[in-house]
C-alpha cells in the first residue's frame, strides 16, 4: 500500500482550512471527536467493501 497519499496534509494545513473540527479547540488538542474525513479511504478498506 502506498502510504504517501495519507501523509500529504500537515496539521498546520488542516487547521488552516478554518473548519470547526480543526479550530474549535486550541493547538494542544487533536480533534478526534469527529469522524476523519480529511483523507481518502484506504485501499485495503475499499477492497474489503468490494
Amino acid at each position: 500500500m502506498q502510504d504517501s497519499i495519507f501523509n500529504l496534509l500537515t496539521e498546520e494545513q488542516l487547521r488552516g482550512r478554518n473548519t470547526l473540527k480543526w479550530n474549535y479547540f486550541g493547538p494542544d488538542v487533536v480533534p478526534l471527536w469527529l469522524a476523519e474525513m480529511d483523507f481518502p479511504t484506504a485501499p485495503a478498506v475499499l477492497d474489503g467493501v468490494r
